[in-house]
């Protein structure tokens, strides 16, 4: 039996219950929960990837379901797994590996993400309320992305996998990106100039001037900085491409719906060869010009660079804006052609194999295209940032009547020079040539002056009548008017082809091709060579009629070459030193004078048709007494007058009628009136329109047609395609009827002209030669031509006689250096009939002796002042002078009548004359006694009183004022011998005895600019010598005001230059 010893500790353990940890157990399940949890979580994600992939292409859509399919088996499998096993959770990952092992499928799933990802961010773009933001969006960025992903669903599954990430192309909006940078330029972009306004068609408009800040101006330097800023960013490239890309695309979607193309790469394939072919030709059409341009401006800025070399330009002087515009338009065009050898350049690259070759080549060459427009586009907006312009008038205008109804404008060549138009006593005290009494003696003036008659039978312009009527069959209209209108045209076009040609030289001195040849285009055929060739093409003649072939061409031409030279400002802009030359301001003093005559021609014609037609009105009453008359023009027949819209008076010529009424009739505006004695056989007696027919020939034919000799015909009408009679008009009973009418209209209008109506008196007349030399309008004026009278007294000159005297022995001298003899006919041509004898050898010498004694007595002021050896005589000049009985005299001429005494002081040795010694016999001394006439061709006249002169000769003042509507007359630019503008002045019509000077002069600045002075008025009272005369005077003493101003000008500028300018 057990003992316990006392004492002893109890060994026996104190036994507790077992407790687990919970917190423990209850860590390692949430962590193998975790575990599960996790894994089940990523295994579901990887089922719900392959289950629910966002896929695009649709053999990848229907693999991924046949493969959802597939694992149904496996899922069962992995659902009893503990996934929180890594070993299962790999094995469950595993089953879904070869979906993800699919890289079509990876590449779609991961394609389609990126897309709807940037297409997210283009509809965020374009909703957003920031505008710098909305304004990256753009259609061409979303179509590329729709065009990306649509080639990713229809292309193989090579080029799915080949296929580059979709990705939104933000726009570059380079016309707003390059406002914003040029916005910020340091110093800003701003210049002004005054420049030349431009017709729609691109050529000068000679009335106007612009005053300019920015526009186009600063297109050229702002163009050049954007370049340089953006063409090769990378952003702005981008969507240029894009642009590019989509244009294709595009192209080829329309191409396919309209049924044209069958895939997109045939279509994209078609655009990219016609947008090659397109920018080819275009840039080649463009590319000379540009090319032109550039060399054009490349030799202004040279003429401006040596301008500046020899002359020196002051900075911010206008010249110094004008070379600077210049250069800029340089640097725009230059940019401009850099671009398009670009285009070449690249055209002309060979292109790489394949279609993406060509079609990357079309995608550059677009890009370039899109690109340089808008920058241009660009530079042109913003250009318009601060653009002011003012519009102001040029001195030069130009006012034409529409002569084509007289065939042709005419204008004579004459210089416009102020010396020659003035009153000589006033100009000269200006100038301080003393050739009057400066005691105010009236009896010098008296004495002094020339004096004028009418002229007597031996100077009448037209062939007179027993009675010393004009011949009533000369017709005043054609004869007296228009035919002396086209001659005067044709002496007109002489001068204008000289014009022309002189321009040439000017404006291009090395010719076009370099070498002194010149290109002009006559009758649709170039002709090429030098200046006489040229001059000798335009003034080719018609073998047959001798009259210039190209009168049309001249015009045109002259017109063109006028305009340019007559706008100064314009020219200076090309060339500064152009506009000073000697050549230029006589050629434009010459072209300006060619204006103003034309127009004064124009106006002297349709004055003369004016009185004419006031005749032809007030005589047509009694033509149309006659019934039948009346009923022809009442039946529709015209006047012979024409007046057109612009109130343009023409005459028909007989011709022409007939062709009015004609046409006329053809309208059925004209209606047949038959006389009642005749009927016009085969013509619609209500117009003059008969069936057509055409001869048939028939040997055999033996009608009462029948025609020739030895055969016959007939004559079979003519129907139209629908069967109805083929109707033309009856110019046989046109030409009867109408010629008729004309005839009797027109004789009567002229028998009022010639005065064979009533006292001769009764009807206004006037031809070309009356208006232009200033007769009245009675048929006497017309007859009568005027004779000069002054005298000559080397102890008492004038100038009236001293003229007279000079221009005798000047036109003697011009006949000599022409080998001309000139008649020499005693006495006076009054009584002279038949042809003039001009054998009078005593009268020519004794008139070289009176002009060698003249000289003497000039030269020698201590000569004697005995009466019997001054050499003093009376002078007469007549500018029509031939025998009483020649019709229209072709001659003029002189007549000297010596004084007595001088001619007495050369007999010497008595009264016999077998004793006589001296230059003259008393014989001889009779038959001078009525002095000695010089009688030559009016052709070969070089007085400024000649027909041929006092017809060129015209107000240029008083011209202008009339051809302006709006009645005042301005000149071309007046410029100083630097090229630079003086001023302008206006003469202002207020009535026919009042008119107001306006001037206003432009003075010197230092700087190199001007300021015009505030507007000076004066009033001018037309005195006795007429309104012409006067306003004429008025303008030479102006002119020489303007030159003074002028000169103060020249050198305030040549000091400022030599302080300040630039070279």
């Amino acid at each position: 039996m057990a003992t316990y010893v006392p004492g002893a500790d109890n060994i026996l353990p104190d036994i507790q219950p077992f407790t687990p940890d919970y917190k423990f157990l209850s860590a390692v399940l949430d962590t193998r929960q975790d575990k599960y949890s996790t894994n089940w979580k990523a295994t579901n994600d990887v089922y719900n990837k392959v289950v629910y992939a966002d896929l695009s292409r649709e053999d990848n859509k229907e693999q991924r379901d046949q493969y959802v399919q597939n694992l149904a088996p496996s899922l069962e499998k992995i659902a009893g797994m503990d996934l929180s096993l890594a070993q299962n959770a790999d094995s469950a990952k595993a089953v879904f590996a070869p979906f993800f092992e699919d890289k079509l499928m990876v590449k779609d799933i991961v394609f389609t993400s990126n897309y709807r990802k940037e297409m997210d961010y283009a509809n965020r773009l374009l909703d957003s309320p920031n505008r710098e933001q909305q304004e990256k969006w753009w259609g061409p960025g979303v179509k590329a992305l729709q065009y990306k992903m649509e080639d990713f669903v229809n292309g193989t599954a090579d080029q799915a996998m080949n296929s580059g990430l979709p990705k939104y192309v933000e726009d570059a909006d380079l016309f707003e990106t390059a406002q914003k940078i040029l916005g910020e330029m340091k110093p800003p972009l701003k210049m002004s100039a005054t420049v030349s306004k431009k017709n729609p068609d691109g050529s000068i408009d000679p009335m106007f001037n612009i005053e300019q800040q920015n526009g186009d101006l600063v297109v050229g330097p702002a163009l050049q900085f954007i370049q340089k800023a953006l063409q090769d960013n990378p952003r702005v490239q981008q969507a240029y491409q894009t642009q590019a890309y989509v244009a294709s695309r595009d192209f080829a979607a329309e191409g396919i719906a309209a049924g044209t193309y069958g895939s997109v790469q045939e279509g994209q394939q078609a655009w990219a060869t016609e947008t090659i072919s397109r920018i080819e030709a275009v840039n080649d059409a463009r590319l000379p010009k540009t090319q032109a341009k550039v060399q054009e401006l490349e030799n202004i800025n040279l003429r401006w660079s040596d301008y500046q070399k020899n002359t020196g330009i002051i900075p911010g002087s206008d010249e110094d804006k004008s070379m600077k515009k210049q250069m800029n338009s340089y640097e725009q065009v230059k940019a401009t052609l850099e671009n398009q050898m670009q285009v070449q350049d690249l055209l002309q690259t060979p292109i790489a194999e394949g279609s993406e070759g060509t079609l990357n080549r079309a995608y550059q060459l677009l890009m370039g295209a899109n690109m340089m427009g808008d920058m241009v586009a660009a530079a042109q907006n913003f250009s318009m940032r601060g653009f002011e312009a003012k519009l102001v008038e040029t001195p030069y205008s130009k006012f034409k009547y529409d002569m084509s109804k007289q065939n042709a404008r005419a204008a004579d060549a004459r210089n416009l020079e102020a010396i020659k138009l003035v009153n000589r006593r006033q100009l000269a005290k200006e100038k301080g040539e003393l050739m009057f009494d400066e005691r105010g003696n009236p009896l010098f003036d008296y004495f002094g002056s020339e004096s004028y008659r009418t002229g007597d039978a031996s100077t009448a312009g037209y062939e007179v009548d027993k009675d010393g009527k004009i011949d009533a069959d000369f017709n005043v209209v054609l004869n007296g008017t228009t035919i002396p209108y086209v001659e005067e045209k044709e002496k007109i076009n002489v001068n204008q082809v000289d014009a022309i040609t002189k321009a040439l030289l000017i404006l291009k001195p090395e010719g076009d091709d370099g070498n002194q040849n010149y290109t002009i285009e006559v009758d649709g055929k170039e002709v090429t060579g030098n200046i006489d060739l040229i001059k000798t093409a335009l003034l080719d003649k018609d073998e047959t009629t001798g009259v210039l072939k190209n009168q049309n061409l001249i015009d045109e031409l002259y017109d063109n070459y006028s305009t340019t030279i007559l706008n100064t400002t314009a020219l200076k802009e090309k060339d500064p030193g152009l506009v000073a030359r000697e050549s230029y301001k006589n050629l434009k003093s010459t072209m300006a004078g060619l204006n103003q005559q034309t127009t004064s021609l124009e106006q002297f014609v349709q004055s003369a048709y004016r009185d004419q037609k006031d005749t032809y009105d007030a005589v047509k009453a009694s033509v149309i007494e006659d019934k039948d008359i009346k009923a022809f023009m009442d039946a529709g027949m015209p006047d012979i007058w024409e007046t057109d819209e612009n109130g343009i008076l023409s005459p028909y010529t007989r011709e022409q009628y007939i062709a009015e009424v004609a046409r006329l009739a053809e309208l059925g505006e004209v209606t047949n009136y038959n006389k009642s004695w005749q009927i016009d056989k085969g013509t619609n007696e209500k117009n003059y329109m008969k069936q057509a027919t055409e001869y048939v020939a028939s040997p055999s034919y033996t009608g009462t047609l029948s025609m020739g000799v030895g055969g016959g015909g007939y004559y079979e009408p003519i129907f139209n395609a629908d069967g109805t009679p083929k109707m033309v008009v009856d110019m046989t009973a046109v030409e009867n009827e109408a010629g008729e009418v004309y005839d009797a209209l027109q004789k009567k209008m002229n028998q009022g002209l010639t005065g064979s109506l009533g006292d001769g008196n009764t009807y206004k007349t006037a031809t070309l030669k009356s208006k232009m030399t200033g007769a009245g309008n009675t048929a006497a004026d017309l007859i009568s031509n005027p004779t000069y009278v002054a005298a000559i007294d080397p102890k008492a000159p004038n100038a009236a006689g001293n003229e007279m005297a000079s221009n005798l022995f000047n036109q003697l001298d011009a006949l000599a250096q022409q080998g001309i003899q000139p008649m020499f006919v005693q006495g006076s041509l009054n009584n002279v009939e038949g042809d003039i004898e001009g054998g009078f050898t005593q009268g020519q010498r004794t008139l070289e002796m009176f002009k060698a004694d003249l000289r003497s007595y000039i030269n020698n002021p201590k000569s004697p002042n005995s009466p019997s050896a001054m050499p003093r005589a009376t002078i007469e000049y007549m500018p029509v002078y031939g025998a009483t009985d020649d019709g229209e005299k072709s001659t003029a001429g002189y007549r000297i009548k010596f004084n007595a005494d001088w001619l007495a002081s050369k007999v010497k040795g008595g009264s016999d004359p077998s004793n006589q010694y001296g230059a003259i016999t008393s014989d001889q001394f009779e038959s001078l006694s009525d002095g000695v006439s010089v009688v030559y061709e009016q052709k070969n006249d070089i007085s400024p009183r000649s027909n041929m002169n006092s017809m060129d000769y015209f107000s240029p003042v008083l011209s202008g004022i009339a051809a302006n509507p709006n009645g005042y007359y301005q000149p071309p630019e007046i410029t100083d011998e630097l090229g630079d503008e003086i001023g302008t002045y206006r003469f202002v019509k207020v009535s026919d005895q009042e008119y107001m000077l306006n001037w206003k002069f432009n003075n010197y600045q230092e700087g190199g600019t001007y300021t015009t002075t505030s507007l000076f008025t004066r009033q001018i009272l037309i005195g006795p010598e007429g309104p012409g005369r006067t306003l004429d005077d008025e303008e030479a003493l102006t002119r020489i005001k303007f030159a003074q101003r002028g000169a103060d000008n020249v050198r305030a500028k040549r000091r400022d230059i030599a302080i300040n300018g630039k070279k």
